[in-house]
Protein backbone atom coordinates (compact mmCIF):
# COMPACT_ATOMS: atom_id res chain seq x y z
CA UNK A 1 0.00 0.00 0.00
CA UNK A 2 3.16 2.97 1.17
CA UNK A 3 4.55 1.95 -2.73
CA UNK A 4 1.46 2.14 -4.50
CA UNK A 5 0.65 5.81 -2.58
CA UNK A 6 4.14 6.85 -3.06
CA UNK A 7 3.72 6.20 -6.75
CA UNK A 8 0.54 8.11 -6.90
CA UNK A 9 0.06 11.23 -7.57
CA UNK A 10 -3.89 11.43 -6.87
CA UNK A 11 -4.90 14.09 -4.44
CA UNK A 12 -4.42 12.80 -1.17
CA UNK A 13 -1.84 10.07 -1.99
CA UNK A 14 0.96 12.48 0.30
CA UNK A 15 -1.15 12.55 3.18
CA UNK A 16 -1.62 8.46 3.21
CA UNK A 17 2.25 8.29 2.70
CA UNK A 18 2.88 10.73 5.66
CA UNK A 19 0.75 9.33 8.05
CA UNK A 20 1.93 5.14 6.67
CA UNK A 21 5.64 6.32 7.24
CA UNK A 22 5.00 8.37 10.45
CA UNK A 23 2.87 5.65 12.19
CA UNK A 24 5.38 2.76 11.57
CA UNK A 25 8.94 2.90 13.11
CA UNK A 26 9.98 -0.03 10.73
CA UNK A 27 9.61 -1.31 7.29
CA UNK A 28 8.52 -4.71 9.01
CA UNK A 29 6.27 -3.27 11.15
CA UNK A 30 4.79 -0.80 8.29
CA UNK A 31 3.93 -4.22 6.08
CA UNK A 32 2.73 -6.24 8.70
CA UNK A 33 0.38 -3.39 9.89
CA UNK A 34 -0.47 -2.18 6.55
CA UNK A 35 -1.76 -5.83 5.41
CA UNK A 36 -3.89 -6.26 8.19
CA UNK A 37 -7.57 -5.07 7.68
CA UNK A 38 -8.53 -3.55 10.74
CA UNK A 39 -5.55 -1.01 10.43
CA UNK A 40 -6.56 0.29 7.08
CA UNK A 41 -9.90 0.52 8.06
CA UNK A 42 -8.69 2.24 11.16
CA UNK A 43 -6.45 4.52 9.09
CA UNK A 44 -9.82 5.40 7.01
CA UNK A 45 -12.08 6.16 10.02
CA UNK A 46 -9.35 8.86 11.18
CA UNK A 47 -8.99 10.55 8.16
CA UNK A 48 -12.73 10.68 7.88
CA UNK A 49 -13.47 11.77 11.69
CA UNK A 50 -14.24 15.19 12.60
CA UNK A 51 -11.70 15.76 14.85
CA UNK A 52 -8.79 13.66 13.84
CA UNK A 53 -8.87 14.18 10.46
CA UNK A 54 -8.85 17.93 11.26
CA UNK A 55 -5.54 17.55 13.24
CA UNK A 56 -4.31 14.70 10.89
CA UNK A 57 -4.78 17.80 8.04
CA UNK A 58 -3.16 20.60 10.07
CA UNK A 59 -0.25 18.24 10.70
CA UNK A 60 0.17 17.52 7.90
CA UNK A 61 -0.17 20.90 6.07
CA UNK A 62 2.91 22.12 8.96
CA UNK A 63 5.25 19.38 9.34
CA UNK A 64 8.12 21.55 10.89
CA UNK A 65 4.99 22.82 13.51
CA UNK A 66 5.34 22.44 17.12
CA UNK A 67 2.22 20.56 17.20
CA UNK A 68 1.36 19.54 20.84
CA UNK A 69 -1.87 17.87 22.40
CA UNK A 70 -3.18 20.95 23.51
CA UNK A 71 -2.79 22.63 20.05
CA UNK A 72 -4.48 20.23 17.90
CA UNK A 73 -7.44 19.80 20.60
CA UNK A 74 -8.04 23.28 20.78
CA UNK A 75 -8.11 23.89 16.68
CA UNK A 76 -10.14 20.90 16.71
CA UNK A 77 -12.21 22.11 19.23
CA UNK A 78 -12.47 19.62 22.03
CA UNK A 79 -10.61 19.05 25.29
CA UNK A 80 -7.22 17.78 25.45
CA UNK A 81 -8.43 14.49 27.04
CA UNK A 82 -11.08 13.75 24.50
CA UNK A 83 -8.59 14.74 21.76
CA UNK A 84 -5.82 12.38 23.51
CA UNK A 85 -8.16 9.29 23.85
CA UNK A 86 -9.77 9.67 20.44
CA UNK A 87 -6.63 10.11 18.54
Amino acid sequence: MLASEMANSAAGSGLVVHVLQTSCSTVSACSSRVENREFAQELLRAFFDPNIGVALKMMHQKLDAAWTVKKLASACGISRSAFALRF
